[in-house]
């Protein structure tokens, strides 16, 4: 794996040379980034944001700010593309929030033969931080749980990050740990970011609407057909608040895709036992993760909710739950 990303890293440096040359005879549109200003410094091991379009990520260097940029190799779909970026792109760079990844531009690469073409997008995100799914992985092995105050601040900032994406009409649609980023300061101080926000509109322009990935965390109804909205992406943050309060991205465990649809068409959620969580907090999940749409919280009224509850009633010691809880 490693190697073949290195040639991927290699390969993607040589289209990038060959393309910025090739582009200084014209002048560049408003959302293209700048190609001869970026430099990619190391690979990180792709993911898969949807099952069929994957993503590559490789850090760089953009005008001085660090930044992950995302290749797709897909000739056919490129105008649709293109297409939705020129359409979007002046509002996405508009875009600041301390709880939403940056939207710094795009570029198209053609690279002979001509058959070969990808698509870069460029998204401030720092080196030295890492995915909720690591953060996880690595805290997971001290502690079961986090304490109830950090687990508050990251369901604040998430929540706070999507209300911000929800008043720009933008929808998410895929809110799952590995598309959500932690960063620890020099002060230690640990913020979260919402990223890949643009990679999944550039998706759900292309991926049909049976793809199934990220199905733990997909509200019931879009299994159905129901296009994402942002009701679907409450439920998608309920689901996310269970797995940062458990240090845990798998609420259905090993579960395939068709049992846990039918576990949730059944009305069932993620489980959790009972006198193990804060009331309020499990409340909030619930109401987020309620089978019908209509009748799970707006993201604003989630933030209300979230801020008011009060850490000082709360102990590691002392935390209760209804035991109804699915």
């Amino acid at each position: 794996m490693e190697e073949l990303l290195l040639l991927e890293l290699n390969l993607l440096r040589e289209i990038i040379t060959y393309a910025a040359n090739q582009r200084l005879s014209r002048q560049r549109e408003s959302w293209e980034i700048d190609l001869s200003l970026l430099q990619l410094q190391c690979s990180i091991p792709s993911y898969i944001v949807f099952d069929r379009n994957v993503f590559s990520a490789f850090y760089g260097q953009h005008r001085d700010v660090t930044v992950k940029v995302k290749e797709l190799f897909d000739e056919i779909e490129v105008q649709s593309i293109l297409e939705l970026i020129r359409e979007k792109s002046a509002d996405w760079q508009t875009l600041d929030h301390p709880n939403v990844t940056k939207f710094l531009g795009a570029s198209f690469l053609d690279y002979p033969p001509p058959s070969f073409t990808c698509c870069v997008l460029a998204e401030e995100e720092n080196p030295a931080g890492m995915s909720l799914k690591e953060y996880f992985q690595v805290h997971h092995n001290i502690t079961c749980t986090l304490p109830f105050e950090n687990v508050l601040g990251f369901a604040l900032q998430l929540a706070k990050g999507l209300s911000y994406l929800h008043s720009k009409n933008i929808i998410h649609g895929n809110l799952i740990p590995e598309n959500l980023f932690v960063l620890s300061d020099s002060d230690s101080q640990t913020s979260l970011k919402i990223r890949n926000w643009v990679a999944t509109a550039i998706n759900r322009r292309l991926v049909p609407d049976d793809d199934l990935s990220g199905v733990q965390f997909m509200a019931p109804e879009l299994f159905g057909g129901t296009p994402c909205n942002q009701k679907s992406d409450v439920y998608s943050l309920g689901v996310c608040f269970w797995a940062i309060y458990f240090c845990n991205e798998e609420p259905y465990g090993s579960r395939r895709n068709y049992q846990i649809i039918s576990h949730l068409q059944l009305g069932r959620r993620p489980f959790i036992p009972p006198h193990s969580c804060p009331i309020p907090f499990a409340s909030i999940m619930r109401r987020c993760w309620d089978g019908n749409p209509d009748s799970r919280p707006s993201i604003c009224t989630v933030v209300t909710l979230l801020e008011s509850i009060d850490l000082n009633l709360f102990t590691s010691s002392s935390f209760s739950i209804n035991s109804n809880i699915n």
